[in-house]
Parts: structure tokens; C-alpha cells; sequence
């Protein structure tokens, strides 16, 4: 394969789109929770990936429609837990309206609470 083909989702199950970490509004603490995931081939490597409620924190600080949609997501499949996820939103760098905004969404998202 040629330097900068891409190899699509059905090579190996997934698809990886590496973006700058800087374009994040991530979590204090992310990088001690970051996975590390192993490459195997002729040049064995090691990418690191964002916790799960790490990256759903930050994908609600971007508050977009197709972020909040792939959040809503990982919560009612359970992919997410909403008391993690509120832990780690309450660590975003971000001004007290958007957090409130964004507590209020994941609350009003999460799974109804059972009687």
C-alpha cells in the first residue's frame, strides 16, 4: 500500500481518524486514563486512545448535533455511565453556562431512573 492510502473500515472492523489532541476539550486527568492499544505487523506500534467518558465529555463540550446524537448513544446502549460522565464533564476547562448546559442535557438524556 502507497504512503497516504487510506484502508477502509472493513480491512480490520474499524476505521481510525487521528486528529490533533489540541482540538479537544478534554478532561483533566485524560492522560492517566488513556488506553493504549497495540499494533501487530511487521512494525509492531502503539496508538493511544481516549477513555470512553473522556471522549464523550468532550465531544458534548463541542455540543454539535452529531456529537450530542453519538453521546446519546453510548448512554442508552450503556456504553457510558451518566454519573462518570457528569464526573468527568464537571472537569472540562470550559465556562460555568456551557457546563450547566451540558449537565442539564446528559440528565435530561440519561436512562429513566428505575422505581
Amino acid at each position: 500500500m502507497s504512503q497516504g492510502t487510506k484502508r477502509s473500515g472493513t480491512t480490520y472492523g474499524f476505521y481510525v481518524h487521528g486528529v490533533p489532541i489540541e482540538s479537544a476539550t478534554l478532561p483533566g486527568g485524560w492522560e492517566e486514563r488513556a488506553i493504549a492499544v497495540s499494533g501487530k505487523g511487521k512494525e509492531p506500534s502503539i496508538g493511544w486512545c481516549i477513555e470512553a467518558h473522556d471522549l464523550a465529555a468532550s465531544k458534548l463540550a463541542a455540543f454539535r448535533p452529531k456529537d450530542r446524537e453519538f453521546v446519546r448513544i453510548l448512554i442508552l446502549a450503556e456504553l457510558v455511565s451518566v454519573a462518570v460522565l457528569q464526573e468527568r464533564v464537571s472537569g472540562l476547562a470550559v465556562e460555568e453556562n456551557l457546563r450547566s448546559r451540558l449537565t442539564g442535557w446528559i440528565q435530561a438524556t440519561g436512562p429513566p431512573a428505575l422505581e
